[in-house]
C-alpha cells in the first residue's frame, strides 16, 4: 500500500461532466465542480495500519474534502452538498478502491503505476478518468 502514500497533483480528467451528472450533481453546481476538478487540485492519502485518510484539496482551505476509514469497513461520509453515503475503502488486486453507498453507489479505483496514479470513477454505466502524478 504504500504506493499510494504521498502527495499527489492532478494532470487530466476526462468524462467528469458525465459523471457529475450520473451522480446528481445539480446542473447549477457542475460548472463550479468542473472548475475545482481542473484547478490544482491536490490529493493526500496517508495509510497508517489498515487506518486511510484521503484529503482532496483545491486552491482554497473551502475547497478541502476529508475521507478518514479502515480498510474492510464502512462509514458514514458526507459531501460538501450534504450528501450522505456509507464510505468504504478496500484493497483489490494491489489497487485501493473506494465505494460510496447513498443515493447512487459509486466506485473509485485508484491504480498506481511509478509516479502515475489513476483514479478510474464508476456511477451506473459511466466511467471517468482522473490522472495526477507525484510531484
Amino acid at each position: 500500500m504504500d504506493k499510494f502514500v504521498g502527495k499527489w497533483e492532478q494532470t487530466a480528467t476526462e468524462n467528469m461532466e458525465n459523471y457529475l451528472k450520473a451522480t446528481d450533481v445539480p446542473e447549477s453546481d457542475i460548472k463550479k465542480a468542473l472548475e475545482l476538478l481542473g484547478s490544482g487540485l491536490h490529493e493526500t492519502i496517508e495509510i497508517s495500519g489498515n487506518d486511510v485518510t484521503i484529503t482532496e484539496s483545491g486552491n482554497t482551505s473551502s475547497n478541502q474534502q476529508v475521507k478518514k476509514g479502515t480498510l474492510g469497513q464502512e462509514v458514514d461520509f458526507t459531501y460538501h452538498s450534504g450528501q450522505t453515503c456509507k464510505l468504504l475503502f478496500s484493497l483489490e488486486g494491489g489497487d485501493l478502491v473506494e465505494t460510496t453507498k447513498g443515493k447512487h453507489t459509486t466506485r473509485v479505483v485508484r491504480k498506481v503505476d511509478g509516479n502515475t496514479m489513476t483514479h478510474l470513477l464508476t456511477a451506473g454505466n459511466v466511467t471517468a478518468t482522473r490522472t495526477f502524478k507525484k510531484p
